[in-house]
């Protein structure tokens, strides 16, 4: 039988990338912004997604692919680094991907993991080397000493195995949880994250219990 350990992911650790500081810009006044990126990274996940929207005076708005905006002169990149030393360097891939709304935009992938402590920097250049640029550290976050995990609950014929999950009051209203199962057994590795959204209650003292049902998640 493998062995099975359970790891919590719990509160998706998400890194906004901010392209600016200002949430409202004049494409008139062209001092120095050129692109605004929209995207973060999940240090759950190993495909990411930004998108990209250049800054001009055309209207960003794309409503078909025909569109002159349909267009993108950028290549994006991204640099992960540890105390100063680049260790990788990614090259983002482009598509135009329809959005919700039924326009279109500019959106660039990447596959890598992301490593707690490390820095992230992601670089939009431009073919005449103008160039706009995000950057951030992921945090290390040890789920372990912030979590309160009470005893597995197993019954006589193994077919309910639960545990009772308590966040403290800074974690008092998740936006997601999810929960990532780690198997490992001989050569065997694999890695299942189940997404719980937002069960759970709020605790008298303000942070937050929820339960996770190892059988459902099977």
């Amino acid at each position: 039988m493998q062995t099975l350990r359970l790891i919590l992911g719990v509160f998706a650790l998400s890194v906004l990338l901010a392209a600016c500081d200002e949430t409202t810009i004049d494409p008139f006044r062209n001092d120095g912004r050129y692109f605004t990126i929209y995207g973060y990274l999940d240090a759950l996940e190993t495909e990411h997604k930004v998108r990209v929207v250049p800054i001009s005076r055309l209207s960003a708005t794309i409503t078909k692919p025909s569109d002159a905006q349909a267009d993108i002169d950028a290549v994006v990149t991204s640099e992960e680094s540890l105390a100063g030393q680049v260790t990788a360097t990614h090259r983002w891939s482009h598509t135009l991907e329809q959005l919700e709304d039924e326009t279109w935009g500019h959106v660039f992938t990447s596959n890598f993991i992301v490593r707690p402590n490390y820095t992230y920097t992601l670089r939009v250049t431009r073919s005449d080397g103008t160039e706009t640029f995000a950057s951030t550290k992921v945090p290390f976050i040890n789920a372990g000493q912030i979590l309160t995990r009470g005893p597995f609950q197993v019954n006589a014929d193994s077919t309910e195995i639960r545990q009772e999950i308590i966040a403290p009051p800074i974690i008092d209203n998740p936006w997601a949880i999810r929960v990532v199962y780690l198997f490992s057994g001989g050569v065997v590795n694999a890695r299942e994250i189940v997404p719980y959204g937002r069960v759970g209650e709020r605790t008298d003292e303000g942070g937050w219990r929820f339960e996770i049902d190892a059988v459902a998640d099977k």
